[in-house]
């Protein structure tokens, strides 16, 4: 499987921006894998688990594509008589796959994550709790303090997924009919406020049609009638739509903007204290991922991923008979 320079170069001619990066990188007897991801934010966690993993001495190396589409073609246009699947690998968000198809017959070597994204799994009690304790310092919470906490999330979280259902049963029909609406320019901030971590619709966007009509306006798509949005909704909520389904990113806005409401109410949760601790760092939905991807347990279908491929390919490389390392 030796490649020389000038292959890799000529072939690099007709590749994206992140497989050029790659066949410059690429070292036939190095001590690395590969991979290639989405965007920026999800290095932070996928280097975290993958790293943690590894036998010393052996590194990862990840490369950003861009997006899902763009991921996928260059795991499906790569000359695999050259590479090792398991030791190339890529990671791609579900997004609306289920509803929509596309992820029935991908490569063994392309994870695709459990929900709609990864950060889907940071939404949990246990990040919750090292969030507020490492970035906002809030520490000797009583066992009754954390259960209360951890009731008001699951409570606030489910009234948010509600919420949610609408506007993502919309985005589900216009992607069945082909449109690829810029889902960025929907803001939740427009929708929802936090008051002492309960959060509430805003007066204006109360009706799940107004919703609606908002992310149709700011998508610039057209809204779809009742009798559709009814029976999209119901596919939704038939697959486990609420909440796996949900935008990781809308998900992940819900869950910096929770945890900041308790920060910022935190003498109303914790009897020791009367006013806001000074905080470790600032947290942001702009930098959530950075903060918190080393702070998220890895999906279990991650690791088992991760076994199958990496582990796998490091100890034939290393001729070992060992048992793969689970200690993500």
């Amino acid at each position: 499987m030796t490649v020389s320079m000038l292959d890799l170069h000529a072939e690099a001619l007709d590749g994206s921006a992140a497989y050029h990066e790659f066949l410059l990188f690429y070292k036939p007897a190095g001590k690395f894998v590969y991979g290639f991801i989405e965007g920026l934010q999800d290095s932070s966690f996928y280097l975290s688990v993958i790293n943690s993993m590894l036998p010393d001495g052996w590194r990862a190396r990840l490369f950003q594509a861009g997006n899902r589409d763009k991921v996928v073609k260059t795991c499906l246009e790569i000359d695999w008589s050259r590479f090792d699947r398991r030791r190339v690998c890529f990671f791609v968000d579900r997004d609306l796959t289920a509803f929509v198809g596309g992820d029935e017959h991908l490569p063994q070597n392309i994870y695709v994550t459990d929900q709609y994204s990864i950060e889907n799994d940071v939404v949990n009690h246990e990040t919750l709790s090292c969030l507020l304790d490492e970035v906002f310092n809030i520490v000797g919470l009583t066992p009754d303090e954390e259960y209360a906490i951890n009731r008001m999330f699951d409570e606030e979280y489910d009234r948010f997924c509600e919420a949610m259902v609408a506007p993502m049963s919309q985005i589900l029909i216009w992607q069945k009919n082909g449109n690829q609406p810029c889902l960025e320019n929907v803001k939740l901030k427009d929708w929802f406020e936090f008051n002492n971590g309960r959060i509430s619709l805003r007066t204006k966007y109360i009706e799940a049609l107004s919703r609606v009509g908002y992310a149709a306006g700011r998508c610039k798509c057209d809204p779809s009638s009742n009798e559709l949005l009814a029976s999209a909704e119901g596919e939704f909520r038939g697959k486990g739509g609420v909440p796996r389904y949900i935008r990781g990113k809308y998900v992940l806005w819900f869950f910096v903007r929770f945890a900041l409401s308790i920060y910022e109410s935190v003498q109303l949760h914790c009897a020791r204290y009367k006013k806001r601790p000074k905080t470790h760092m600032t947290l942001g939905i702009d930098n959530a991922m950075v903060i918190l991807g080393t702070r998220v347990r890895a999906p279990e279908s991650l690791r088992v991923f991760l076994n199958n491929t990496y582990i796998s390919y490091i100890e034939e490389a290393l001729g070992s008979q060992s048992q793969p390392r689970l200690n993500a």
